[in-house]
């Protein structure tokens, strides 16, 4: 139950409540290159849940439009909720305007992008849910725009097994995070 809690003070009336929700602590990486570059992560709404054609129609006309390479999209199963990133580096205002003008994205991750300037794929299941990770579709563009995330593409191989050829140590931020579901 909510309740708000007003005190006054003077002249001024404060008014403030609390609420109590369970939070789960999970892991995931940033999308933060370290030369201040971004990669675009996309996270799709699964409320209702966005089905994978539609996720990919909506993918696709972003790479067209934005001049990006491949793109790879993640799905939580049984839930299906689909994620997706690409390995193009971008700076903060592109990817912003990149998630904006993505069709079905999350909104709660696009504001999250924006307020603190960094997105986190989660790369942890969520275990009370019976969740598993897998890579379910691969948009492929042979577009070489912009350069590519050295460290992150070393991550995803090492993670869900993405073709790369580069053997070299990688530099990713592994970063806790709260979420409510």
């Amino acid at each position: 139950m909510k309740k708000i809690h007003k005190i006054r003070i003077g002249n001024w009336k404060f008014g403030f409540q609390w609420w109590f929700q369970k939070v789960y602590d999970r892991v995931g990486i940033t999308n933060q290159c370290f030369d201040g570059k971004y990669i675009p992560f996309f996270d799709f709404t699964d409320n209702p849940v966005t089905p994978l054609e539609r996720v990919e129609r909506a993918l696709q006309h972003t790479a067209d439009e934005w001049g990006l390479s491949t793109i790879w999209i993640l799905e939580s199963t049984p839930h299906q909720s689909y994620r997706a990133f690409c390995l193009d580096k971008v700076d903060f205002k592109e990817n912003l305007a990149i998630l904006a003008e993505t069709e079905f994205i999350d909104d709660n991750y696009l504001r999250s992008f924006a307020r603190y300037r960094r997105s986190v794929i989660r790369i942890v299941p969520k275990h009370e849910r019976g969740d598993h990770d897998k890579i379910v579709s691969q948009l492929n563009h042979t577009t070489q725009l912009r350069p590519k995330s050295i460290d992150h593409m070393i991550f995803f191989h090492k993670m869900y097994g993405i073709s790369t050829y580069i053997k070299q140590p990688m530099h990713v931020v592994r970063s806790r995070y709260e979420s409510f579901r």
